[in-house]
């Protein structure tokens, strides 16, 4: 009884001290008031009429988490014990040993290995499946328990059991954790006389970095700059407008955030002197480029600077801002939004509406008058289906990371890479993979024929002996799909191998002649033509 006073004196506390914090009129205050005394109403008889004792905690936390479900997926509540996660998802740096993993299959696969971190100096590979952390099961758990569990206070110990892709024996490491800085020194080569850039992530140091990369290229009389933003999910918000600065007049406004409160409106303009304001550009972009990647990209095509070539981006145009709560608690909200300066807003889902998608044609105009439009990402001004629109079997393949862990798997039996060898021999050596890792589309093919017969029960006797006939013609194997996607599951190991690598004396010799949007690059900023036409310059 006694918590319940507790929590019925907060809530009242809470409700009559909001007049001083809302900013609205008072239909909206008394709104907020009503619903809070029926929540409070509600917490009171659950505490004490209810047949079972609850836990308040409990309570009040599922009842805050499932209202935040409600707004958008970036607004969340965080408690107490969520503090490490809160690092993880907040900061450019951290606190760990150095991967990137995802969950298939219930269990959690390496599919990224930080160079010089903790991870790679241990021997962690991208592939590796890790089945224990500090003796705790991994099998069905969430990533974010998966995180708190990797991550403690620097140089301390975390014990992981691991299953290698060559050694399926499991083995355990002992790691020590350290601050993980992501690696910010992107990928650069030059064809053709125009210099290739691939940035991985807007992180912290980013920007000398790339203003190293753009000076030395300009010393070597590059004609045209193509800068790679592809699978890249963002990051710091400074570092895109200084990149944006290199290439921009001093001074110039190159994005605003918007919110409803009107102290998270604030323009931010190009703040450094730039390296070149003239050089033709190309940014490479596709469904996985989000956020300060699609700032970067949105503002170059705003401002006709350059060609953006690619794939529609993924539309992530929010801002977030992280408030304390009492008790040690944190709220990541959604505050404001990215706004380009055609004044478009490039957020791709309306969460503040009932629809799934914005039902928009509204027109923009960009520098020289050329249309773009509002709330679907940034799309390209050229479009390239390079990737996206594959086959079922190569999806699903890419679903379950197997094209990356091949080429992972590749890389350690043969590090040194040899373009010949690999014509010769890959694809075997990708068949027995695929059946090493028990991999059969047949199965997925003939689960969902299974569930078609089993759930139409009116389909005509004959009709359906004649469906099962068909259904022994599904049973193919793993080989047939291969031989038929070979040339593109090819490429996409290429892309794979070179990633992990990262390489740039391997890249320039096979990245030109296996990327359709580098190819498309170069031809347009080697056709000044065309570029000028493309960009609507007089």
């Amino acid at each position: 009884m006694k918590s319940l006073k507790i929590i019925t004196a907060f809530l009242l506390l809470l409700s009559f001290g909001s007049f001083k914090l809302f900013c609205q009129d008072d239909d909206y205050n008394f709104l907020i008031l009503k619903n809070l005394e029926i929540y409070q109403s509600v917490l009171k008889h659950l505490s004490t009429d209810y047949v079972y004792q609850t836990d308040p905690d409990k309570l009040v936390t599922t009842s805050i988490k499932n209202m935040l479900k409600t707004l958008d997926p970036y607004t969340i509540y965080i408690s107490g014990e969520q503090l490490n996660y809160l690092k993880i998802i907040s900061d450019s740096k951290y606190i760990g040993i150095g991967i990137k993993f995802t969950i298939i299959d219930s269990l959690p696969y390496i599919i990224d290995v930080l160079p010089n971190s903790p991870a790679e100096n241990a021997g962690l590979k991208i592939g590796d499946k890790i089945l224990k952390i500090n003796g705790v099961s991994t099998t069905r758990k969430s990533l974010q328990q998966l995180q708190i569990l990797l991550a403690g206070d620097p140089n301390t110990p975390v014990k992981l059991t691991i299953s290698n892709l060559i050694y399926t024996n499991p083995k355990t490491i002992v790691i020590q954790r350290q601050k993980i800085f992501y690696p910010v020194t992107p990928s650069a080569f030059i064809t053709q006389n125009l210099g290739y850039v691939k940035i991985y992530g807007f992180n912290e140091g980013l920007y000398k970095s790339f203003k190293e990369t753009l000076l030395k290229f300009k010393s070597q009389h590059i004609t045209g700059l193509i800068i790679d933003l592809r699978d890249n999910p963002g990051g710091l918000l400074n570092q895109a407008v200084a990149v944006l600065s290199t290439l921009l007049p001093y001074n110039t406004l190159v994005v605003r955030t918007v919110g409803r409160n009107p102290k998270y409106v604030t323009n931010y303009f190009t703040n450094r002197k730039p390296i070149d304001t003239t050089i033709p550009v190309a940014v490479l972009v596709n469904s996985k480029s989000a956020s300060a990647s699609e700032i970067v990209s949105g503002v170059i095509q705003d401002l006709d600077r350059g060609v953006i070539i690619g794939t529609q981006t993924f539309g992530k145009g929010l801002v977030q801002r992280i408030f304390d709560l009492p008790y040690n608690a944190k709220v990541k909200m959604t505050i404001a939004q990215y706004i380009l300066p055609s004044n478009r807003c490039i957020q791709k889902i309306n969460y503040s509406s009932a629809q799934q998608n914005f039902l928009t044609n509204k027109k923009f105009y960009t520098k020289n008058h050329r249309i773009v439009y509002e709330h679907d990402g940034i799309e390209p001004d050229i479009s390239i289906k390079q990737i996206d629109a594959v086959s079922d079997f190569i999806k699903e393949l890419r679903k379950k990371y197997l094209i990356r862990f091949f080429a992972s798997y590749y890389l350690q039996l043969y590090p040194e890479f040899d373009t010949t060898f690999f014509n010769q021999n890959a694809k075997n050596l990708f068949s027995t993979f695929l059946k090493k890792s028990n991999f059969n589309y047949s199965k997925r093919v003939l689960g969902i024929y299974s569930k078609f017969l089993n759930s139409s029960s009116d389909i005509p006797e004959n009709l359906r002996k004649q469906f099962l006939k068909l259904k022994d013609s599904l049973k193919i194997s793993n080989k047939f799909y291969i031989e038929q996607y070979w040339p593109l599951i090819k490429k996409l190991i290429f892309y794979e191998i070179l990633n992990i690598k990262n390489d740039n004396d391997l890249n320039s010799k096979i990245k030109p002649k296996i990327d359709l949007c580098l190819q498309k690059a170069v031809f347009i900023l080697k056709n000044k033509d065309l570029y000028n036409k493309t960009l609507n310059k007089k």
